[in-house]
């Protein structure tokens, strides 16, 4: 597998450089968005592991603002949107602050490009293209794919959810991003709905925010408030179950 996602990421590369999505990857590769996650972690660690193995060679712009994003993340989740400076950003990308004003040359501009990379990142959550027939054999590995990016970008989960009321003109660019989980997880219960294998007695939207709220709670409340560490399999195993109690028409349909 390591070998079919080196060669499509090299001819992508060659293809639009470093401009290339996950997305384009996973089609290329045909594999679930979050298989490469769990595979590459981001496509940043994937393009500097090629790198160093001499099969590409990034030009030294893509390896700044490379840095640079790297360090925003760092610094924004931990001091906010409003209270990061470029400064702080520079030092923690190894930089000089000069380099960093010629890359971008105000704080709200590299914010800007910032948050639009964050947006795309956040749209890896694309739980259904092709579901199977079984409900529990289609919701499982779903739920499982959902978890593990939580799991690997609870930063963004934080800044996204739980930012401050006074950056919401930050948070709101990356907004669409959740609104797009949302939208493919109801289209995602509908298609079971219509096929009868879940009750229509409750809307869509309220199966939704059920299912959302119980992901929310196993990756986020629970790890901070009870210092209950998250368990992926384990987890995604006893939300499916939890959901599926009222949902499932069939009481034969279950996970093991």
């Amino acid at each position: 597998m390591s070998q079919t996602i080196n060669n499509a990421t090299i001819s992508l590369f060659k293809e639009f450089n470093d401009h290339f999505t996950l997305e384009q990857l996973s089609q290329k590769t045909k594999l679930p968005r979050a298989t490469l996650y769990r595979r590459i972690g981001s496509k940043d660690a994937l393009l500097k592991q090629l790198q160093e193995q001499g099969l590409i060679k990034l030009n030294q712009q893509t390896d700044i603002k490379s840095r640079i994003f790297k360090a925003t993340r760092m610094i924004v989740t931990k001091f906010g949107f409003i209270n990061c400076t470029m400064e702080q950003i520079a030092k923690e990308a190894g930089l000089g602050v000069a380099t960093l004003y010629r890359h971008f040359s105000e704080k709200e501009k590299l914010l800007l490009a910032f948050t639009l990379e964050l947006k795309t990142e956040l749209n890896v959550l694309n739980p259904i293209k092709s579901p199977q027939k079984n409900f529990v054999n289609s919701l499982l590995p779903m739920i499982e794919n959902i978890l593990i990016f939580i799991h690997r970008n609870e930063d963004l989960i934080h800044l996204l959810f739980f930012g401050s009321p006074s950056e919401r003109k930050y948070i709101n660019r990356i907004r669409d991003a959740s609104a797009s989980t949302f939208s493919s997880i109801s289209n995602f219960l509908k298609h079971f709905q219509e096929q009868g294998e879940i009750t229509k007695k409750l809307t869509i939207e309220d199966m939704t925010t059920a299912l959302v709220g119980l992901i929310f709670q196993f990756s986020i409340t629970s790890p901070q408030h009870f210092n209950r560490p998250l368990n992926l399999t384990k987890d995604a195993h006893t939300i499916t179950r939890l959901f599926c109690i009222s949902l499932c028409n069939s009481t034969k349909e279950g996970t093991k």
